[in-house]
């Protein structure tokens, strides 16, 4: 564990650990001066630096006291590979995270502003590179940059955002390994395909147990199946369904009833996936939350697409399943499937009436693929 400031200077401090820490924080020559000397020093220094004892991470400090960080890190100070999201601030500077969604301060790395403007970083990119500690090893700052989006930076030519990249007509179907069955007739009969969104909802509370599972089914069955990174959010999730979550976590790509400003971030992330060419799908439980910023972003490029499957709450989206009381409304099925597929419909038309989804299922299996 990193010695806080009372440790470091001042009365009683060891004055070998005091010079090591005053070199840190940028005093001079520190090892020329004697203990009252140094003390005072770093004293001054630590008010230049706004350093008090109630500042041991960096969100404790303004950005004209983050400017300093970087070049004050000494050109020894231990160096680790880290590898993280990068997280933008206002002012032009940002962190890495090695857990976007996790609240831990003290674990971010610094990167300063000016190498976010060398390296072109914009949010949700993956960052690797060397850091160095400074401040008695508090504070993790980004020492040397190595990786961007997984391209070694010596050899990085340019990038095209992906609002930038050019959109395809989604073909690739989207498999999800489940035995809900509200997620077969999502995959069998609504037929999504990578680079569409879909939206299973119900006009009826007593479904909510229903559609709590049947995310959660998605979001393993994606695990199982999908070839590229799964993100999720989910929020209120009760019984069952919440235990079942618990151990499908991942504290880099799932928000459980979290911050809902990260969402945006999250959506940067998914994004900057289909960029270095990987598909990325994203299961939202949020009933109460607009994700429509989701839903308009889903895209299929040449490389890679963006898919959004929403659960719960009603929003436009190009397949969509409505559930009341445990029953599918048919004529309420739309499909997510390639708009130039006549299958699509001809599954739907099988469909004559309403019923449980092991119903409907049956009954499609029985008219024939």
């Amino acid at each position: 564990m990193a010695k806080r400031k009372v440790q470091l200077s001042g009365k009683g401090s060891n004055i070998h650990v005091q010079r090591i820490y005053a070199k840190r924080i940028g005093v001079k020559a520190p090892t020329r001066l004697p203990k009252a000397q140094l003390d005072e020093a770093v004293r001054r220094r630590e008010i230049e630096l706004g350093l008090t004892r109630h500042k041991f991470n960096l969100y404790d400090f303004t950005f004209e006291e983050r400017c300093t960080l970087v070049s004050n890190a000494a050109p020894r100070t231990h160096i680790q590979m880290f590898a993280g999201y990068f997280c933008p601030f206002r002012e032009g500077d940002g962190v890495l995270r090695r857990d976007p969604f996790r609240d831990t301060p003290e674990a971010d790395v610094y990167v300063s502003a000016e190498q976010v403007k060398s390296a072109g970083m914009v949010a949700g990119d993956r960052v690797v590179g060397d850091v160095g500690l400074v401040l008695g090893n508090r504070i993790k700052v980004l020492r040397r940059l190595r990786y961007l989006n997984e391209e070694p930076v010596t050899k990085r030519i340019g990038r095209v955002l992906y609002d930038d990249l050019a959109a395809y007509e989604p073909s690739i179907p989207l498999g999800i390994e489940s035995n809900n069955a509200v997620v077969k007739l999502l995959t069998n009969i609504l037929s999504l395909v990578g680079g569409r969104s879909v939206c299973i909802t119900s006009v009826s509370n007593s479904d909510t147990p229903l559609l709590e599972q049947t995310a959660v089914d998605i979001l393993k069955g994606l695990y199982m199946s999908f070839g590229g990174e799964v993100f999720g959010i989910f929020e209120t999730m009760h019984g069952r369904a919440a235990l079942d979550l618990e151990p499908l976590l991942n504290p880099e790509a799932v928000i459980l009833d979290g911050d809902r400003t990260e969402y945006p971030y999250m959506l940067e992330m998914m994004k900057r996936s289909v960029e270095r060419g990987i598909p990325a799908v994203a299961v939202i439980y949020a009933p109460c939350v607009d994700v429509s910023d989701f839903v308009e972003a889903v895209k299929a490029t040449e490389t890679a697409s963006l898919t959004v499957i929403v659960v719960g709450g009603m929003t436009e989206t190009d397949g969509r399943m409505i559930i009341k009381d445990g029953v599918v409304l048919v004529d309420e099925l739309v499909s997510a499937g390639r708009s130039d597929d006549p299958f699509s419909q001809k599954k739907l038309e099988r469909l004559k009436k309403d019923g449980t989804p092991d119903e409907l299922l049956m009954l499609f299996a029985e008219s024939g693929k």
